[in-house]
């Protein structure tokens, strides 16, 4: 019991820190205060999982209910980097928008937790369980503007299809369970038809939470209609989440690569394709970034339909050069504003260099990087994911994802000829909130960095894949 606590110990401060801002609030405590402590608990909790890290191989907890070796460290300071971001983007949108309310850092920390469970998750029911935790306060962010019909067809919508699937995934399991007689991962063997269906089931679940294609239908609508920190967030960090436990999942054994591994080539192909195609109609940014996170998971899938060691790593590595990159972005999206009204829509972007020429410049070393245009880390991210398929023999899949990033470069390379060559439409405010200034010169110096010491987060990546291996 005593080692299960220690496990369980950034969790039980993260929780503890999380239901402290709740009674804040209850008591009238203003926003900043209660931000302050959001970002100083993520910390806390980073440090420890940087510190006390377990020995080598993996420690179980809760009778085999909890676990952490290096994916889930690895996975956690992921997160809680994003969760920083999404705090850091929000309080000038929301002050701006008289928006702020108290309730918001303690609904981000809430979904964190349940991220954090998830990605150290041993057992299917606690899966479902972190899961469940992580999307709840997210239904609650998405309609965050309640007098706003868009968002609160995006809480709707959202809600509707994740309980949805959150059906479809508890079904799975029910089969798993049926035909296996156990839910722990470690005693889980793929050999029979039942076990295999209930597995798929279960991957479709965790596609949903990913946007992955065909279980996408929400993403569009979501990012649009939701306030924007908050598709900010959902643009990195729930990703991170899913995508470490549909590894833990897909790399069961030898056996469960060989049969699940046409269900992600499918996922990755149909992602990669739609989130290409489908974007170069969009005339709004937040969509067009949807499509975009799309494009950009089927890649990551790539990379982890792959089944090995060195596929499991590319998948970190992109998944990481993502979150940073988005983090840039929507600070940059965020910041965008004419004459106090924020500003949405890729024709505003026109002759954006003219009234920022230092944001445009940290936009299209974004945007080129997005692309994988060399030598920013979009390009090296790509390199990682298609060394991962060819040498696990998906050479198609790896051809069909180049043809797919060429097509992808050609919105996010329209982002900056709308930026310097097109004629502009009016002045963009200048005042610039100190929080965004940091997040998106921080974003763009790591993307444009990354070339100069790539083996850092390489090596932390090979050693987190190589702990499941």
């Amino acid at each position: 019991m005593i080692d299960s606590l220690y496990l369980l110990l950034p969790l039980i401060f993260m929780s503890g820190m999380t239901l402290a801002l709740l009674l804040m609030g209850s008591f009238g405590s203003d926003y900043g205060g209660i931000r302050n402590m959001a970002l100083f608990s993520l910390l806390v909790v980073g440090a420890t999982y940087m510190v006390a890290r377990p020995p080598t191989g993996a420690e179980f907890g809760f009778d085999g209910l909890f676990m952490r070796d290096g994916l889930s460290d690895f996975s956690a300071i992921l997160i809680l980097v994003g969760l920083a971001f999404a705090l850091l983007l929000s309080d000038s949108w929301l002050r701006r928008e008289t928006l702020l309310r108290r309730e918001f850092p303690v609904l981000v920390l809430f979904s964190g937790i349940g991220m954090l469970l998830m990605v150290s998750s041993s057992n299917l029911m606690t899966l479902y369980l972190a899961m469940e935790l992580q999307s709840l306060p997210l239904y609650v962010l998405a309609a965050w503007r309640t007098r706003d019909l868009l968002s609160n067809e995006a809480g709707l919508k959202y809600f509707v299809l994740g309980s949805l699937a959150s059906g479809i995934m508890l079904f799975g399991m029910s089969l798993v369970y049926g035909f296996s007689g156990t839910l722990a991962f470690t005693d889980l063997t793929l050999d029979n038809a039942g076990t295999v269906a209930g597995m798929t089931l279960v991957m479709i679940g965790l596609g949903f939470k990913l946007s992955a294609s065909p279980f996408h239908m929400w993403t569009p609508d979501v990012y649009e209609g939701a306030p924007t920190p908050v598709t900010a967030l959902f643009s990195m960090v729930p990703k991170v989440a899913a995508l470490v436990a549909l590894a833990r999942l897909y790399v069961l054994d030898a056996a469960s690569v060989e049969m699940l591994q046409s269900v992600l080539w499918f996922l990755a192909f149909l992602s990669m394709v739609w989130g290409a195609f489908a974007a170069l109609g969009q005339s709004q940014i937040k969509r067009l970034l949807a499509y975009s996170a799309i494009g950009n998971i089927g890649y990551a899938l790539m990379g982890l339909a792959s089944g090995t060691a060195l596929g499991l790593e590319s998948a970190l590595v992109y998944i990481t050069i993502y979150l940073v990159t988005m983090a840039g972005v929507f600070a940059i999206v965020l910041s965008m504003r004419r004459d106090g009204q924020p500003l949405e829509a890729l024709d505003d972007l026109r002759g954006f260099s003219e009234h920022h020429p230092v944001v445009a410049l940290l936009l299209a070393v974004l945007m080129f990087s997005a692309a994988g245009i060399p030598p920013f880390a979009g390009f090296f991210a790509k390199v990682y994911v298609f060394r991962a398929a060819l040498d696990a023999g998906l050479i198609f899949l790896a051809v069909f994802g180049a043809i797919t990033a060429v097509v992808a470069a050609f919105y996010y390379l329209r982002i900056v000829r709308l930026m310097y060559f097109d004629e502009g439409s009016g002045a963009h405010d200048r005042p610039l909130s100190p929080t965004l200034s940091f997040v998106m010169f921080l974003a763009a110096a790591l993307v444009t960095g990354f070339l100069l010491s790539p083996s850092g987060l390489v090596t932390v990546a090979r050693l987190a894949a190589l702990s499941v291996f």
